[in-house]
């Protein structure tokens, strides 16, 4: 009988540094998402993932989402436009609105103005001139409720300004 417990003992002992646990790929649970692969890039991308960060210090990294970056050798494979974003002196009124989004600016300039929804689908863009009237009215009367993104560039530079705008 000791002789049995001491066999069973060495094939726990033997079990527990042979045992792996699971091993589990990354996924994510979205509202879509695609990846395209050719020779020279590789473009992945998620919708509705919203909180997706990487933060390095010289002996630390943190990543919060599933669609992170990665480095290759040769530097970082990152593709990124940054626009500055700035005030152009503009204002968005009535917010939330049921008719009309007035814009007022000071500037006396001409700006490109895009206004998304919240499904990322184009609305509306036009060039928009405050060289001659400090104020514009775009109707919103026709669109469903629910948010849309203004966003009015700087003609000829990268300077622009976000606003959101809840329709009623």
């Amino acid at each position: 009988m000791k002789y049995s417990k001491g066999i069973i003992s060495l094939f726990f002992l033997l079990g527990a540094f042979t045992i792996s646990a699971q091993s589990l790929e990354r996924s994510v649970v979205s509202s879509g998402g695609q990846e395209q692969k050719n020779a020279s890039l590789n473009l992945s991308f998620t919708v509705g993932e919203s909180a997706i960060t990487t933060s390095k210090q010289s002996t630390l990294i943190i990543t919060q989402g599933f669609q992170q970056s990665y480095e290759e050798e040769g530097g970082d494979t990152n593709i990124s436009v940054e626009n500055q974003i700035v005030d152009l002196g503009i204002s968005l009124f009535p917010n939330p609105s049921h008719q009309f989004v007035n814009i007022t600016s000071t500037s006396g300039k001409e700006l490109t103005l895009t206004v998304v929804d919240g499904l990322g689908k184009v609305i509306l863009q036009q060039k928009i001139s405050f060289k001659n009237q400090s104020e514009i009215s775009i109707p919103v009367s026709a669109w469903a409720v629910g948010q849309y993104y203004f966003r009015l560039m700087e003609e000829g530079s990268e300077m622009l300004s976000n606003y959101k705008v809840v329709k009623r």
